[in-house]
């Protein structure tokens, strides 16, 4: 796992290199002449961005840096600097279609001065407002109530009242004790029967994060708490979660399965590992997950990931809940997602199996949602 840490952060940096290339290209050098103007937007580049990976960053090294109180700030940013590289990006062609324009009379003329410096406003203002909103959009989670009709008639699962929380992803400097206890207040509020946790619940390790985590033990519900890990379980270190989450409470499952009596009847509830946890030799079973089911009993499989549902149909699951997508979490990145995981969000047949997609409470990186608000949901089954 080490080794594809060291791999993915380095296209990290690669990647944001190239951005910022990019950006002091469009927004420094095409619309400023050399002198004053120009080195004074490289700096305000340059100085945004270090601003903006150090409150980031130092939070994570020095915990308990005063600097962890910013931090929101500096996430921010990230989705501002990639509104800016995806505005300015989709302006290249008009940019293309003017340069050729005023190039026609004079094949050496340069690209108009006051062209670059209303791209570059205009491109600003774009990636400010987008983030902006996107801000507020994240902070407003809304419980979503989806009626999950099952292919057979079984009493256990008839009214099943699962209420989903996904992608919580509690981080030094952005989502705390506070907001996590009022996610729990609002998921009592539901009073279902089952809760399930179906990954990506921390960016950190239980030293930093635990007391933040702690407002968990109270949920309430019928049957209890279940987790899953995700894949950032996996990437803070899934062994120490795997071992704290029972203290408050949670019933982890890894590549097994226990039943529930209702309505006198049974169904199981089975969950698997994140498939990150394939490079460190803890990845999802479903065929041990499932083992030794009864075919008469509805089975629930929790998968962090929703690209696994073929396999879950193929072992006969009857219902399976994910996240990891968040939807997208922010236009257009939804296309990727879609094109990486086959399914997005929100509730899908694959076969005679419903797919449940969450898109979870809370957000990867910048606390911005474009398009892809956040939920807990709240699934009632329908059999008969």
């Amino acid at each position: 796992m080490g080794a594809l840490i060291v791999v993915v952060l380095a296209i990290a940096i690669a990647a944001v290199a190239a951005i910022v290339v990019y950006l002091r290209r469009r927004l420094v050098l095409d619309p400023f002449p050399q002198g004053p103007r120009q080195r004074l937007g490289g700096r305000v580049l340059i100085g945004s961005v270090v601003v903006t990976f150090g409150t980031i960053l130092v939070p994570r090294i020095v915990p308990g840096s005063p600097v962890a109180r910013v931090a929101v700030a500096g996430y921010v940013m990230l989705a501002v600097f990639f509104y800016l590289a995806l505005t300015l990006a989709v302006a290249e062609l008009p940019r293309w279609a003017i340069r050729r324009r005023s190039r026609s009379s004079d094949p050496t003329s340069p690209e108009p001065a006051t062209v670059a410096r209303v791209i570059a406003a205009a491109s600003v203002a774009i990636a400010v407002v987008t983030t902006a909103v996107g801000f507020f959009e994240a902070r407003d989670i809304a419980v979503k109530e989806v009626s999950v009709p099952m292919t057979r008639p079984d009493p256990a699962v008839d009214g099943l009242r699962i209420a989903v929380l996904t992608d919580i992803h509690l981080t030094v400097g952005l989502r705390d004790r506070a907001w996590m206890a009022e996610v729990v207040k609002r998921v009592n509020e539901l009073e279902p029967d089952l809760v399930a946790i179906v990954g990506d619940l921390v960016d950190g390790d239980v030293e930093h994060l635990g007391d933040d985590a702690a407002p968990l033990a109270e949920l309430e519900s019928t049957h209890g708490t279940v987790f899953v890990t995700g894949n950032h379980e996996f990437i803070s270190g899934a062994t120490q979660w795997v071992d704290f989450l029972p203290t408050l409470g949670i019933r982890v499952l890894r590549n097994e399965h226990f039943e529930i009596d209702r309505n006198g009847s049974t169904f199981v509830v089975a969950g698997v590992d994140d498939v990150t946890g394939d490079a460190s030799g803890s990845g999802p079973d479903i065929p041990s997950a499932v083992e030794g089911t009864s075919a008469d009993h509805t089975v629930i499989l929790l998968s962090h990931q929703p690209v696994l549902a073929g396999e879950a149909r193929d072992n006969e699951v009857d219902l399976q809940i994910s996240g990891h997508t968040h939807g997208g979490q922010m236009w257009p990145i939804h296309l990727l997602v879609q094109l990486q995981q086959g399914h997005v969000a929100g509730l899908e047949r694959v076969g005679d199996m419903a797919l449940y997609t969450s898109r979870g409470v809370g957000s990867w990186g910048p606390p911005v949602r474009v398009g892809a608000p956040p939920e807990i949901a709240l699934l009632t089954l329908q059999a008969g």
